[in-house]
């Protein structure tokens, strides 16, 4: 028998990090948005404005896995309305229930949402990876007697490495083979070429050095790549979560999960990934590179060496940024459309606001 317990504060959770980790190490696909790290940080800069609601499946007297949500206002053409969601700030940043037995564990947690007092008007399970879900959400939800409207929420790509570099890099085609010597030979011709690759041990092993100047490096090539509108998007750049990643920064590098590709040219950074790792699974937050003519090969080198790095380290999986699928497709092993569930309370508000929203294509 399942037993499901509800912790609404960060300082109930501190005596459990430790096998909250354990579990993130045990889940299929997890990422570094599902780890204590990421949610500390999450509430520090916007608990202020939401409620916790961290569901605990137990098993006996096992932790079974973790299912982190939260409660937060949102603007919508009926006004306001509470919707309760994974702790994450947009596409990319790939979620689901913490633990080995997802299907379980999120039945559970939906079971339970059901059988308690309703703080919310919509439940919003986006940024799903659906080569991991393989339909679990979508089954979990209508087992509970949730049925859910999906839709797209950006596009899942990513790179398996199933075996050795030199099987991965025969796979990949002529064509691919060949830009990458091309773009090395004109990227040599523009200078002497240095590859970085950043991936701190942590706290725990003595090296958390915070690298300032390779994340700032990163930085100054969004703020100076292409086009205004690319450091207007950009999360690292933007007036709201630019501030909340570089604090971020110093707290995932004290935990061992930064994941920081930088290439120069003569000194000078030309192209950078940037994200985070764990459990064997790095995934980027975002990538960029410089404009001018003389680096026009460094996207394409850069994403060589560093797919070579992630599986000469013995990473299972690579899930590139939104930005770089211009540049990536040629890389990829997976592309699906990611996947979110939105269901409305069935309240005249909230079913009018469903019905509006599907005149205009949005779930």
């Amino acid at each position: 028998m399942l037993r499901v317990e509800e912790v609404n504060g960060l300082a109930e959770l501190q005596p459990r990090w430790l096998r909250w980790r354990k579990l993130l190490g045990e889940t299929r696909g997890g990422t570094f948005f599902q780890s204590p790290t990421w949610l500390q940080a999450y509430w520090q800069a916007f608990g202020h404005a939401c409620r916790l609601r961290v569901l605990i499946v137990h098993a006996g007297n096992e932790v079974l896995g973790i299912v982190p949500l939260v409660v937060s206002n949102r603007r919508s053409r009926l006004g306001n309305c509470r919707v309760l969601s994974y702790p994450v700030l947009g596409c990319g940043m790939l979620f689901g229930p913490i633990g080995p037995n997802p299907t379980a564990c999120l039945l559970s947690t939906l079971r339970h949402l059901q059988q308690t007092p309703r703080d919310w008007d919509v439940l919003d399970l986006a940024t799903i990876d659906p080569t991991m879900d393989c339909g679990r959400t979508e089954h979990a939800l209508h087992r509970s007697g949730l049925p859910a409207r999906q839709s797209d929420a950006g596009s899942v790509a990513a790179t398996r490495f199933e075996s050795d570099w030199q099987t991965y890099w025969s796979g990949r085609s002529v064509h691919c083979r060949t830009s990458v010597h091309r773009a090395e030979s004109r990227l040599a011709a523009a200078g002497n070429v240095q590859y970085v690759h950043y991936r701190p041990g942590g706290t725990a092993t003595g090296d958390d050095e915070p690298r300032w100047d390779l994340y700032d490096a990163c930085v100054a090539i969004v703020s100076k790549a292409a086009t205004e509108v690319t450091a207007a998007t950009s999360p690292l750049t933007q007036p709201i979560t630019g501030p909340f990643f570089r604090n971020l920064h110093a707290l995932a590098v004290e935990a061992g999960a930064i994941d920081l590709h930088l290439l120069m040219v003569d000194g000078l950074p030309v192209a950078f990934s940037y994200g985070y790792w764990t459990a064997g699974h790095a995934v980027a937050l975002e990538c960029g590179w410089r404009s001018e003519r003389a680096f026009k090969g460094a996207p394409t080198v850069l994403m060589s060496r560093l797919l070579e790095r992630c599986c000469s380290l013995g990473d299972r999986r690579f899930t590139f940024a939104a930005s770089s699928l211009r540049w990536a497709r040629r890389w990829l092993t997976d592309l699906a459309p990611g996947e979110r569930y939105t269901y409305y309370a069935r309240t005249p508000r909230m079913q009018l606001l469903r019905f509006t929203r599907s005149l205009v294509g949005l779930g």
